[in-house]
Order: structure tokens, then sequence, then C-alpha cells
């Protein structure tokens, strides 16, 4: 490079749009802008235009940094996860005209940020041709010191993998000690609310959840609105079952991003939640046009899965399947389709795929799920217990490993796994009262250990039912205290909204009323 050049570090893209990827790539871009600005200056007088500088553009591209910077140099690259790899693509460009004039693609090492952030520093100094100065000291951020910023590259580093054991853990007291450091560090507060946000949703949401809540609280007196701001704030609503509310702030964040696919998506959960099914599916779709992702299309393929519209559910996984061939996630939703269509031999099969790339306790408990409806019982017990083990906290799977050992005829074991269930789900309904699929399961668990008068009073307090799925619930737990009319009544409304008859056919709940024909297959539609 010659002399007085201005040179841009763009955003790097994250291919797959996995938010914890991202925390790890916003650590990174901000180290490096660091960096190179210091680097820049002992390499002919670069000036690196500043990350504050790109932030204020309302869509940041190589096009609109030349057209408001007039940029001679624009860094792009982008992250991929693969299996245990990240792999890093780094592209060198002509500001004007966004030629290619270097490229280089290298592996990350996933389990030491320092290292990984020396490759990176090595590959894009070898793009520009800069010498390093032996004196230079370690790029801060916005920390006014090396302690904070190094306990929030090392906690960020730790988020981005937080499915790992104990790595939640480890990133919260990194980032709790960058903040404890620097009380002004910004990026590592937003970090530190984040990760408790996680630990509030995969560890104990009553502990958490109000943690989190305070520190935003904290965080937004001192701040402008933006959206990381918002964000937060309608994920702690939408934790807290405020839909409303929750709807409200991610349009406030859209109406600033409107182009950000994770606002579009985290809005279309919100929809979802609240029942509002046809918005959902509508800002799903937007967000898959923003990015098309695995994250985003293999969030709408489950949600198609969910609603129980298969074709759609297919058609987004093929597209999937293309982008992320052996990725556990990809196997789970193809799985899921394979299963919902009762090509059990081949869900089975996919399945364990799945378990061979990530051993966790969501790929056990689909295997367990399905051994469930062939009526293997004793087999699915020991894949529920891996799952519990690996997620002891999870009502959920204390259900299902009670249900396999009720039809497994092992009541000992049922009745200490419903009451571990029991105990979970009134924690977090004492928190969030308003969850209506958590109560319902609530009701389940208490028909199945035989406490009917209390499973009825749960039903008649979750309120109006408007999902297939509910309806399936609600009629669970009347058939098994006793209420056939009533059961056979929430399961027509099932059929009406597009529940398919086979699948009722799976539960053994109902085998009794469909032996008895109280409930008759549908006739098949004619053209």
């Amino acid at each position: 490079m010659s002399q007085g050049k201005t040179l841009a570090l763009m955003p790097l893209q994250n291919i797959g749009a996995d938010p914890s990827v991202q925390q790890f790539l916003t650590g990174m871009s901000l180290s490096l802008s660091q960096d190179l600005a210091q680097i820049g200056q002992h390499n002919g007088n670069i000036w690196v235009l500043p990350p504050a500088e790109l932030g204020q553009l309302e869509k940041v591209s190589a096009k609109t940094v030349f057209q408001q910077f007039q940029t001679e140099l624009v860094i792009t690259g982008s992250l991929q996860h693969l299996g245990n790899t990240r792999r890093l693509a780094l592209n060198l460009q002509h500001g004007a005209d966004g030629r290619i004039l270097r490229s280089t693609e290298l592996d990350l090492a996933l389990d030491n940020w320092d290292l990984a952030q020396q490759q990176v520093r090595t590959a894009l100094l070898s793009l520009l041709d800069w010498q390093v100065p032996g004196d230079l000291a370690l790029s801060k951020g916005s920390a006014i010191n090396d302690i904070a910023y190094k306990a929030y590259l090392t906690g960020v580093s730790y988020l981005y993998r937080h499915d790992y054991k104990n790595n939640l853990e480890k990133s919260l007291q990194q980032l709790q000690l960058a903040v404890n450091a620097d009380a002004n560090f910004t990026e590592a507060r937003f970090a530190l609310i984040e990760t408790i946000l996680q630990m509030a949703r995969v560890r104990d949401i009553h502990h958490w959840l109000p943690q989190a809540e305070q520190l935003t609280n904290e965080l937004a007196l001192q701040l402008n609105k933006n959206t990381r701001l918002l964000t937060l704030q309608a994920d702690i609503a939408k934790m807290r079952s405020d839909y409303k509310k929750a709807v409200v702030l991610y349009t406030q964040a859209l109406q600033l991003k409107p182009d950000n696919a994770m606002l579009h998506f985290g809005l279309a959960r919100t929809y979802d939640l609240a029942g509002q099914t046809a918005a959902a599916e509508q800002h799903l779709q937007q967000a898959v046009q923003i990015s098309r992702s695995w994250y985003f299309i293999n969030a709408l393929a489950v949600f198609y899965y969910q609603h129980q519209q298969l074709d759609k559910a297919e058609a987004s996984y093929r597209e999937l399947a293309g982008l992320a061939p052996n990725n556990a996630t990809v196997l789970q939703t193809l799985g899921a389709i394979q299963f919902s269509r009762g090509d059990f031999k081949a869900a089975l099969v996919t399945f364990r795929q799945a378990v061979a790339i990530d051993s966790n306790a969501v790929n056990h408990s689909n295997i367990g799920t399905l051994l469930f409806y062939q009526q293997q019982y004793p087999e699915a017990s020991q894949h529920f217990a891996l799952a519990v083990e690996l997620k002891p906290d999870n009502y959920q799977l204390w259900g299902n490993l009670a249900d396999s050992y009720r039809w497994a005829e092992q009541p000992d074991k049922a009745r200490h796994s419903y009451q571990q269930a029991i105990r979970l789900v009134s924690l977090l309904l004492e928190k969030s009262p308003k969850l209506q699929n958590a109560r319902l399961r609530l009701g389940l668990y208490l028909a199945k250990s035989g406490q009917h008068r209390q499973a009825l009073q749960e039903l008649a307090a979750v309120g109006e039912l408007l999902k297939p799925q509910q309806l399936i619930n609600a009629a669970q737990i009347l058939e098994i205290s006793g209420e056939r009319e009533a059961a056979t009544t929430q399961l027509q409304k099932a059929l009406q909204l597009g529940y398919e008859f086979a699948a009722l056919e799976t539960e053994p709940e109902f085998k009794q009323l469909l032996q008895q024909q109280v409930l008759v297959r549908p006739a098949a539609k004619t053209l």
C-alpha cells in the first residue's frame, strides 16, 4: 500500500447467522480495527476508518462506505462454523469498484482466543504487506485497561461455544471480571447481559432473568436507544411472556435497522409464541430473504414442521441440506420431518447421525421420542435418561423420561420422574404464569401421575387454545382424567386446524378412544 490511503475493515459476515458466532465476530472485529489503526500509522500513515463511523451508516457495504468516506481499500471477510472448525475467508478489495486484489482463507483455533486473533492479524498483515512494530501494545476496544479487554475477549470466546460443558459459567466469570475492571466498558456490559440471558434460558430462569433485567435497566439509563439495547429489552419481555411489549420493542428496533434479519427472527418468534402464526411466518420469510443462511432457513423449516406444514418444511430442508450437509441441527430438522411423515426407519438413521456429530440432550431425546412411538419403551428410557443427565433442569426431558417409564411398567421410576417434571415446570410458572405450553405440560404430568382434579384445574387456567398441539395436550389431560367427551371435542378442533389423524394413532393415550371409534378418521377430500 502506498502512503496516505484510507482503509475500512467491514463487519465480518456470519455465514449461518449463529448468534453465538456473532459474539465471536464482534470481539474479533473490535480488536482488529484497533490493531490495524495502530499498525497503519507505522506503515505509511494509513488511516483506518473507526468502527464507530461505520456504525453510523444505515446500511454497511463496500459501496456505501466508499460513497461516504472515499475509502481506497476495503477488507471484507466471512466466518463459517464447520463442525469443529471455524473457517475465515478474507479479501482485500478496491474501494471504488470492489475488485478483489488479494484473498486468503484460514482455519482458526476453536479453544484459544489469543491464538485465533494472532492468526487473523497475521493473515491481514500479509494481505496488506504491513510490518508490525515490536513494541505494539494489545488493543483494548473501548476498555481502559488490558485486564478488562483480555477478560472480555476470553468471555466472548467461551460464549461462542456456550453449548460446551461449563462454557457459559466460564464466560460469565470472565465477562464479570471485565465489567468489574472497567465499569464503562460497554461491549463487555452488553456481552455480560447476553450471557446471563443465555443462563436464564438453559439453566434457571428464576435466578438469572431478574439479574439480566436489572443490568439492562441500568444500561438503558446511560445509553441512547439503539438496536442492541432494544433487542435485550424485547428478549426479556418475551421471556416474561409479555408478548405485546416484546412486539413493540422489536418493531422499534426494526425502525432503526429494517434490514436486520435477527430482528425479524426475534419478532417472528414473539408472534409465534403469541399465536399469531401468519405474522410469524411473514417475518421469518423476511429474515430468510435478507440472509439466506442455514440459521434462518432452519428456523423457517422448524416453524413449518411445528405447524404441520410438512411440504413447506421439506422444501426448506432441501435448501438447508445444501448449505450445511453435516450439521447436527440440520439433521434434527430432517429427522423430525421424516418422523412426522411416518418414516421411522429413516428418521432413526438421521437422528443417530446427529448424535454422532453432537451427543447432546436434544439429539438423545429425539432418539428416545422415536423409540417411544415405536413402543420400544425400555430403549426409549435409556436415551431420555442420557438427555436428563446432560440437561437436568429441563422439565420436558423429565416428562419424556417419566412417560417412557410409565409405559414400560416401571411405576416407581415414572412417579419420581413426574415429580421432578412437576417441580421444575411449577418453578417456571411461578415466575412466568402466562406460559400456556408450560401450564399444559403441568396439567399433563399431574394427570399422568394420578392427580386428576389438579390436572383439570391447571387446564382450566390455561385459557383459549389456538394451536393444534395445544389442543392435543388438552385432549390427553381430559382423556386420562376420564373426560372423554371433552377430549373428543378438543381432538376434533385440532383436526380442523390441520393436525394429521395418523399422528393421533401414534399417541398411546388415545389408543382406547380410537379402538372404540369414538373419533373416526375424516374422509379423504375429493377434487
